[in-house]
């Protein structure tokens, strides 16, 4: 998972997500919806989405999302752009796929989703906590053909195929009605395993004075033109800045080099719900006026500042209205559309924008004078791996201007250490600062998954015990010789890179070069010989390759000379990658 709204409130319930998924080489085709801006309507594409439309107020009612075409742009010469741009002016239910990374045998597809909600708006005093309620939104990725593998209301009826709207499914049961349990992968469960589910915010107050109950204030997270963005529509959300933008005459914006997102193509906005002087005339925590804001991003798997636009977080004070007393849903969308921050220089009439400058005010290097972003030099001075996000936390008074005291960690997260992100944090505390915040922007520069060097053996165990001669052979007479080598580990010990052994087939030799992490590796898959073993590669700090690691492995029941090397590809034991987990392919 790249980014997502984990927090979501009760009355603009949307779904958007950025994450990476793993399918098998050449299952996917981004040209089954042909031209760029074209729609999979019928189910021809090997991919589409369902996930749980109304939550815990209705668990069996599914939504199915389909395939917007986006990818085509990159191999048009005059318009290179125009596969982002239709992305950014999306308004409807779609996902899209970015890019391919082809890694051997497998496919890494880089997904955006946009799509609605209709999370419950009343429910039992247990939701209006604050920070909100765990909510459970199953997202269901199903790969491969898609005609016969989803059944409605029961198992053997089809869901059908609509072609002018989003299919739902108001009797669906995954257990039962997935008829390709192979093909189907439950996307939002490591998120659940890992405590990181959903939470609902409500969009009111429970109860009034000294007894009001309230979620806590809330980032708007846009939808359709609430509030007007760059192409007119939802550009804030996976926005792809590789081959720039053109112009858009709409709201006067100019366009953009490779690399740069437009001005006015993010905001923020935040709402706090106890602004009520009717439901809290003490005015408790009622302003959220002023917010931190701080555009992170991932280095080798792992997020990091941004050095060159938000090297640390950004203090924003002057939202207007204040007070904020809006309680009904039509006032919230003119109210946003009138008073967000934008990536714009600072207007007179809007003091707040997102502009970032160094402590003396000069423009960062990464911020364009206009109120554009470049993504390119970001990422190229930092050595990124080419995905953004913008993430926001509110700063919240009482009316009369005093501290805010109540839930600190959902009204001022500052006065909790849990605002922000530095190099100097450990990967726990990182995320702990993430999470607490809301997630609202997201862009891509020519992002790639970060790959791990190859494995290399070093030593086949023999009877006295000594490394590879200098022929890189041995000979053993051990029936289980222990074969020993360096590699790199994986940052997340759940999920641990593994290094297989294979044995040459004398019928068919391992070929020079497959060591190569790419799609020759898939096509010559036959002359991979036997599988002899595997094992976790494991941190070590003796090991000589730039992310130290080291493993260790008994092939069983050799009874013959074993050539050996160095390094994969050329001799007869090839170390390789097994399964890597997404972020280490």
């Amino acid at each position: 998972m790249l980014g997502y709204n984990n927090k979501i409130d009760s009355y603009q319930d949307e779904l958007r997500m950025d994450f990476i998924l793993r399918v098998k080489h050449n299952e996917f085709d981004p040209s089954c919806a042909n031209a760029t801006g074209g729609a999979d309507t019928r189910g021809n594409c090997n991919l589409a989405f369902v996930y749980q439309y109304k939550g815990s107020d209705s668990p069996s009612y599914y939504r199915r999302i389909r395939y917007l075409n986006t990818i085509a742009s990159a191999s048009s010469s005059d318009q290179p752009w125009s596969g982002a741009y239709k992305w950014a002016q999306n308004r409807d239910e779609y996902f899209t796929v970015h890019t391919i990374i082809n890694s051997g045998l497998y496919d890494y597809l880089t997904i955006s989703i946009e799509g609605d909600l209709a999370l419950k708006n009343s429910a039992d005093a247990s939701y209006y906590q604050p920070g909100g309620a765990d909510e459970p939104v199953h997202i269901y990725a199903v790969v491969g053909e898609q005609k016969g593998v989803l059944s409605c209301s029961r198992p053997g009826t089809p869901w059908r195929w609509a072609t002018t709207k989003i299919d739902d499914c108001k009797n669906f049961e995954p257990g039962t009605m997935i008829n390709a349990p192979d093909r189907v992968s439950n996307v939002t469960s490591a998120l659940t395993a890992n405590g990181k589910n959903f939470t609902l915010y409500m969009q009111e107050c429970l109860g009034k004075g000294a007894g009001l109950q309230c979620s806590g204030p809330y980032s708007w997270v846009g939808w359709d033109n609430n509030p007007n963005l760059y192409g007119g529509n939802q550009s804030n959300w996976g926005m792809v800045t590789d081959y720039g933008f053109p112009a858009y005459a709409g709201l006067s914006i100019s366009g953009t080099a490779p690399g740069t997102a437009p001005s006015r193509s993010f905001f923020v906005y935040w709402l706090n719900v106890r602004g009520s002087t009717y439901y809290n005339p003490d005015g408790i925590c009622s302003e959220t006026n002023s917010y931190y804001y701080q555009w992170v991003a991932l280095k080798d798997g792992q997020w990091v500042p941004v050095d060159e636009l938000t090297p640390e977080p950004v203090l924003v004070t002057g939202q207007q209205p204040s007070p904020n007393t809006v309680t009904t849903t039509v006032a919230k969308a003119a109210q946003v559309s009138k008073y967000s921050a934008f990536n714009l220089p600072q207007q007179s009439d809007n003091p707040n924008e997102l502009f970032a400058t160094d402590r003396d005010g000069n423009p960062m290097p990464a911020q364009k004078a206009d109120g554009g972003i470049d993504f390119r030099e970001a990422k190229e001075k930092q050595g990124l791996d080419g995905y953004f996000k913008m993430v926001t936390w509110p700063v919240t008074t009482n009316r009369d201007g005093s501290a805010c005291t109540v839930s600190p960690e959902v009204y001022n997260p500052m006065s909790k250490g849990l605002v922000g992100i530095d190099d100097n944090m450990n990967s726990s505390d990182i995320e702990r600062n993430i999470s607490a915040g809301w997630t609202i922007n997201t862009a891509f520069y020519k992002y790639d998954v970060p790959r791990p060097k190859d494995p290399t053996i070093t030593k086949i165990e023999n009877d006295a015990n000594s490394p590879l001669d200098a022929s890189g052979s041995v000979y053993t007479s051990r029936l289980a010789p222990v074969v020993s080598g360096e590699c790199t580990p994986s940052r997340d010990e759940a999920h641990p890179n593994m290094v297989v052994l294979y044995g040459e087939d004398p019928a068919n030799p391992i070929g020079g070069g497959q060591g190569r992490n790419d799609d020759a590796l898939a096509r010559s898959a036959d002359t991979w010989g036997f599988r002899l073993g595997e094992a976790e590669c494991k941190v070590d700090a003796g090991s000589r390759q730039g992310a130290p690691g080291r493993y260790r492995t008994t092939i069983s029941s050799i009874r013959r000379r074993i050539p050996a090397t160095g390094s994969a590809g050329t001799g007869g034991i090839m170390p390789g990658w097994l399964n890597p987990p997404p972020g280490s392919v």
